[in-house]
């Protein structure tokens, strides 16, 4: 078998290297950091990343690094809508740090693994290379990021009342969510538009969706949120270096493992990996951009959860049309239109 390199030693990165070990081939993966990084995300992986990883690892060792979740709350105003998973799915809620740390242990355990902590420069770059190096690589010299319209900030909460689902609040200024990533922590992030009139103290916010008594790790993380995308490119990209989504979607985690295991399979070969990942980024696209015409509009935001609220089979079948990757296409869009008809 033909040893492959893989450039970028992130969730992307390590998830295919590992899955290409499996399948027997010699790879080297270049990665500068030798520590685990952490990243502002949401941290919610969706249950066709879990899937991802349960292939990766059938025996679920990674499951006591965070907690698993049931479903999906939305709120607007006082329009509330739930919706669990279904057939016994379920999404995982995990610390990136954490989820890095693991993966980085797995690696260092796979003899048909090389690890290279070389920065990779382009005139380094061989045609057949698996980038995973991140949206603000300096190896992507073309098609770069827009500019930041959103930012996000993220916040570690320790409570004694986790939620047992991912709890989305629309506002005018953006969105919240909560996602449960252990028995005591709760992951909370905020999406906000640059040009919105922004709250004065996301804490008093948190305190009260989680009660008054919980307790706020100070030091918040942010980043801004930019978007980049790259049609039919000439190499094997994974994740945020394919396509950044707009968070709302709360997929990028998944997105980034699929990718992995997509590239894995077509064992880095370009066309096949095209005509693997162009439907699931479709997709994910779609998904995102409905979810986006809800974003800083509070009125239809609250019409749309509302519907949500009285219609929740429709509810729970659009959610299953999400998390289903062999019904990749319309099928989402279609519950939509079906639920709001």
């Amino acid at each position: 078998m033909k040893p492959i390199r893989v450039l970028g030693g992130g969730l992307a990165g390590q998830v295919c290297a590992l899955l290409l070990a499996q399948k027997g081939y010699s790879v080297t993966l270049f990665e500068p950091q030798t520590e685990p990084q952490d990243k502002v995300c949401g941290e919610g992986i969706l249950p066709i990343g879990v899937g991802v990883l349960t292939r990766l690892d059938p025996k679920r060792s990674w499951l006591p690094l965070g907690r698993a979740f049931s479903g999906i709350t939305y709120q607007a105003g006082s329009k509330r809508a739930q919706a669990g998973f279904s057939g016994g799915e379920f999404g995982f809620g995990v610390s990136r740090l954490r989820l890095d740390a693991w993966l980085r242990e797995q690696v260092a355990q796979q003899p048909k693994i090389t690890l290279n902590a070389k920065r990779v420069e382009l005139h380094d770059v061989l045609t057949d290379d698996i980038w995973a190096c991140g949206l603000q690589s300096r190896l992507l010299r073309v098609g770069q990021p827009r500019r930041a319209r959103r930012f996000g900030l993220r916040f570690r909460v320790l409570t004694d009342e986790v939620p047992r689902r991912v709890t989305v609040q629309f506002f005018a200024w953006g969105e919240c969510y909560f996602t449960p990533i252990d028995d005591r922590t709760v992951s909370v992030a905020f999406l906000v538009h640059s040009n919105a009139s922004k709250p004065k103290d996301f804490e008093s916010h948190i305190r009260q969706m989680l009660g008054p008594n919980c307790q706020i790790e100070k030091g918040e993380a942010r980043a801004p949120i930019a978007m980049a995308w790259y049609k039919r490119p000439n190499r094997v990209l994974l994740g945020d270096c394919y396509r950044a989504f707009d968070p709302i979607s709360g997929a990028g985690m998944s997105f980034a493992l699929l990718c992995a295991e997509l590239a894995a399979q077509s064992a880095g070969q370009l066309e096949a990996y095209q005509q693997a990942i162009f439907p699931v980024e479709r997709h994910f696209r779609r998904m995102t951009n409905l979810l986006l015409l809800l974003s800083g509009r509070p009125r239809l935001a609250q019409w749309v959860v509302g519907k949500m609220d009285r219609h929740p089979q429709a509810f729970a079948s659009l959610l299953h049309a999400y998390n289903d990757v062999s019904g990749l296409g319309l099928s989402a869009g279609v519950q939509l239109a079906r639920l709001l008809t």
